[in-house]
Order: structure tokens, then sequence, then C-alpha cells
């Protein structure tokens, strides 16, 4: 049972059976939120997320300094506690994504108000929330930290590391942002950082009239070449889209828009060893990546399509969900057999191919690994 208004929890599933081996909660009277998760090269665990008020992960309790502030928190493979630290200021400031890179180092970003100490570095907002990065030793120390923004309101979606820990950060600005390099308009951006937060190239895509656009997830290839999932949406039109960016400057090798009503892509991962890139999020309505039309049961289904990394084209495409709203968030690809790990939440009853599972509450979590087809 929660102690608050909502808390955080973390399982480890056996990748065989989906029995659960070990799960974790944590939380504290106020709202607490995981926003990101990765595993690095000895099975530790990071999380990174938000909390209000109090919360104790383990080493005693960490207090929020304003509305919400972020944590993040590092367990062994076996679910124990190894450290946990909080940053924030006086506004709402939120974890939503991490990443392992070489070396065992964690990369985070996210979102903040106001000024406030990411180890020795202070990072003070330019306009209502601006976007945040930061780089943290396998101990917690803070290795580097930076913030991008304007006037307008600037949020991190996404964030990755290539094989020589360069970082791609993707998201949303709400005015012209420098990363480093030319600045770019309000809109959806992806930027690639040095292993030291040196800027490389940033590239973006400006919000039109009657046309937005979202950039949720990044993943990187063997190479270095950036995939991104997102969304455009318009009065008329709505899609999914997925894109690929060179790794040497950010510019487009090919770009995908799959038409539907009400999307959402909220995670995209690369298979490395078989170059293709899967991708998962929300629909409703039709929904055609190139094979068979997934059409919706209920308020939203989930998603999940395979795609060549080299030019996009359909490999495979599934669709979940029942009558009630249902969510696909994270997703991860087995790098032995090409098996692709989904979740998400769903509603009511849903059945993913091993028979009907009902919800206990108005939203239960899902595991589910789907074996590769090809």
């Amino acid at each position: 049972m929660s102690a608050g208004v909502s808390d955080v929890f973390v399982a480890s599933v056996h990748p065989d059976t989906g029995k659960c081996e070990w799960i974790r909660s944590f939380g504290g009277p106020g709202l607490d939120v995981a926003g990101g998760i990765a595993v690095d090269p000895q099975g530790d665990v990071v999380v990174t997320g938000s909390f209000s008020d109090e919360v104790n992960f383990g080493d005693g309790p960490l207090l929020s300094a304003g509305s919400t502030d972020i944590f993040l928190l590092k367990l062994s493979s076996a679910g124990t506690f190894r450290w946990a630290l909080r940053f924030g200021g006086s506004g709402t400031d939120l974890g939503v994504d991490v990443a392992v890179g070489p070396n065992r180092t964690i990369l985070t970003t996210g979102r903040f108000e106001g000024s406030f100490l990411i180890g020795s570095v202070r990072i003070t907002s330019a306009g209502a929330e601006d976007i945040f990065v930061a780089r943290f030793n396998p101990g917690r120390a803070n290795v580097w930290a930076k913030r991008f923004g304007s006037t307008g309101s600037d949020r991190g979606s996404g964030v990755t590391v290539d094989a020589n820990g360069n970082v791609l950060l993707t998201g949303h600005v709400g005015g012209t942002t420098s990363f480093g390099g030319t600045p770019l308009a309000g809109g959806t951006f992806v930027a690639r950082l040095r292993a030291n937060g040196d800027h490389v190239w940033s590239v973006g895509e400006a919000d039109q009239i009657l046309r937005n656009a979202t950039a949720d997830d990044v993943s990187v290839d063997g190479e270095g070449n950036a995939f991104v999932a997102g969304t455009r949406t318009s009065p008329l039109v709505n899609a999914v889209t997925v894109k690929k960016l060179r790794f040497s400057n950010g510019s487009l090798l090919w770009e995908k828009s799959f038409f539907t009503d009400n999307p959402d892509a909220f995670g995209i991962e690369v298979d490395r060893e078989r170059a293709n890139v899967v991708v998962t999020g929300i629909f409703e309505g039709a929904l055609n990546f190139g094979g068979a039309t997934l059409e919706s049961a209920g308020l939203a289904d989930v998603f999940v399509a395979k795609l060549s990394g080299e030019d996009g084209s359909h490999r495979w495409s599934k669709r979940f969900g029942g009558t009630e709203r249902d969510v696909g968030l994270g997703i991860a690809v087995s790098p032995t057999d090409g098996a692709v790990a989904v979740t998400g939440g769903f509603s009511g009853t849903v059945d993913f191919g091993s028979g009907p599972l009902r919800s206990l509450g108005e939203v239960d979590a899902f595991v589910v690994k789907l074996r590769n087809p090809e």
C-alpha cells in the first residue's frame, strides 16, 4: 500500500518466466513518481523521478525544497539499496529519464524551475522551466551539469549515451535556445554533447501555427546514429513519427510518419545486433506501420512496432488493449535473441497473448515479453 498520494516501485522479473524476483517501493506522504530506469553492466539499477514532502530510500529521509524535487536512486541487482541523491529548488523539478554509459557513468535529464545546486554546479532557469542534463560517476559524485532553455517552457524528455560516452538529448523548447551551436527556434530538438558536456551538434523542428511536434525518446545504434520517437499533431492530421539522424552532424537520414488519432510515442530502442529499431506508445482508431492495419479496441491501445534501422521499413507491428485506456511507456530489446520487452499501464481486461489479465484498480502496471518473429 502506498504511503501517500502515489509511491515509486521498482521490480525485477525473470526474463524467461516473467515471475517477480523482487520488488521495492519508496514513498512518503506526498506525490512520488518514477520517470526513468536503466541497468548498468554489473546489473545495478538506476532510477530517476520526482518526490514531494519527504521520502526515505534507505539511508535516511530526503526533504523536498519545493513543490517537487528530483531523485536519483541506485539499487543492486538484488534490489538492495546502494545510494540516493536529491536535487531541486523551490519550484517544480522533475527527473524524466536516465541512461548508463561507458565506465558505468550515469546521465539524467528532466526539467526544473528556479535555481539549485547539482553537486558544485548551480543552474538557474531563464524562464518558466528549463532543461537540465547531468553526469554522475558510479559512486554518485557529480561530474558535470548543464542547463538549456529559453524564457518559455523547456523540457528534457529523453537521454542516451553511445559507446564512446557521447550524450544524445531530446525534448522540446518553448522559445529560441542555444545548446552551444546555432540557436534553435521553439520546437523539438536533438542535441549531441561530448562526454565532457561540450556541444557537438544540435538540430530542431520548429513549431508551426497549426502543427506541433514532440520528441519523446531517443536511442542510438552502434555507429552513433540517433533514432528519435515522437508525434506530430494538428487540427486535421496526427501521427507517430520515427526519424534517424546521422551521428556526425545530425542530418536527417530518414523519417517516417504513421497517421492515427491521439498518438503518443513514449519509448524507442535500437536492436543493435540486428540493425532494427522498436517503438511503443498509444493510439486510437487505425494505425498502419506498413503491415496489417492495427485497430484500437477502446479509449487508447498500446502499439509495438519494429522497423528497419536502414530505411524505416516495416518489420512487424502489434496492438494490445481492451475497451479502456492502455498505455505503452517503455521498451527494451534482448541483445541475444531480439525479443522485445514492453512495460506500461492498463485498465479493465487485456489479453497480451497468454490469456486475459484484469486490473485490480483504476490502472495496473504490465510487463510483456514478445518473441522475435523474424
